[in-house]
């Protein structure tokens, strides 16, 4: 038996954290500065997309563009020739050219006339030549009335043509009249041969004698 003096040895138990092992030190994580490559591949492809989507929707504008204006021009074209094709249209036209003509031909015919400024003629031949217009014009529609037709004139029989010519001569006659004899609206020179008992104007009839076969001839060649 041990006495005092006499001490058992123990071990000392470890004091503190040192006999924890040490855990290694992790490298600190670095932070996303940009888009991956994959997500710049996706954007890429989505700018590509959105491009070929524009130059589509661009290119199909542009030809529904382009078919639109040619329908339109090709309804235009469709349009006036239409237009262009009907038989007034181009009695009035023919009935301007042949009667215009005739107007400065006559012009020496009536009084003061020849001393008139250029102008002055032009604008008084043009408003004579509407009226001979307007004339012929109710020519023909009193003749396709008559014969249910607007199209006599593309073959004229010889009763038609009189009857085109006989219309205008009667509004001739009745114009010329009522110009000279009542409303002084114009005058004839001393050259100007006249039919006795009405007071008018030869020149003015002879041209309903000699230019409505002229003017059927060019409407019938234009329309067959």
């Amino acid at each position: 038996m041990e006495m005092a003096g006499t001490s058992t040895t123990h071990a000392a138990a470890p004091q503190g954290p040192s006999h924890i092992a040490p855990i290694p030190a992790q490298p600190p994580k670095t932070m996303a500065t940009g888009p991956s490559k994959t997500q710049m591949a996706r954007a890429n492809m989505a700018i590509a997309r959105r491009e070929l989507i524009t130059e589509a929707s661009v290119s199909e504008m542009g030809r529904t563009v382009s078919r639109i204006r040619t329908l339109a021009t090709k309804g235009v074209q469709r349009e006036m020739k239409r237009f262009f094709d009907l038989p007034e249209v181009n009695v009035a036209i023919f009935a301007f050219l042949l009667k215009f003509v005739w107007e400065f031909a006559q012009i020496p015919l009536f009084e003061g006339m020849p001393f008139a400024g250029h102008w002055r003629a032009i604008q008084v031949c043009a408003r004579a030549t509407a009226g001979d217009v307007a004339i012929a014009l109710v020519a023909f529609w009193a003749v396709s009335w008559a014969w249910r037709s607007r199209l006599w004139i593309l073959r004229p029989t010889t009763f038609q043509l009189g009857g085109f010519v006989a219309v205008g001569l009667v509004i001739t006659v009745f114009i010329e009249w009522l110009s000279t004899q009542v409303l002084d609206r114009w005058a004839y020179s001393a050259s100007m041969p006249t039919v006795p008992g009405l007071g008018v104007g030869l020149s003015p009839l002879l041209q309903w004698a000699l230019l409505p076969p002229l003017l059927a001839w060019f409407v019938r060649r234009q329309l067959t």
